[in-house]
């Protein structure tokens, strides 16, 4: 993926209307999961991240659905992770 995307992704993971921050306060909760462990979790490859970040966060199942047929993810790996419970 190109730097200015990844630049892009990184600067947008502090605004809750990217999906990019909903992922990286996963990967924060999990105890500092890297990208190769968040792809794992996903089910895709760590390539796959940056364009996924920049998705606008989802607001319902459906949109869940949409991103996830999108990028060839399995929707319910996807809304677990959506929906994880921060770790104590």
């Amino acid at each position: 993926m190109s730097d200015p995307l990844k630049r892009l992704a990184n600067r947008v993971e502090a605004d809750p209307f990217f999906l990019a921050h909903q992922l990286a306060e996963y990967a924060l909760d999990q105890g500092g999961l890297s990208d190769v462990g968040l792809a794992i979790r996903l089910g895709c490859p760590v390539d796959t991240l940056v364009n996924l970040r920049l998705c606008r966060a989802p607001r319902n199942d459906a949109e869940v659905l949409t991103i996830a047929r999108r990028f060839g993810l399995d929707p319910a790996r996807l809304a677990a992770v959506l929906r994880a419970p921060p770790c104590p």
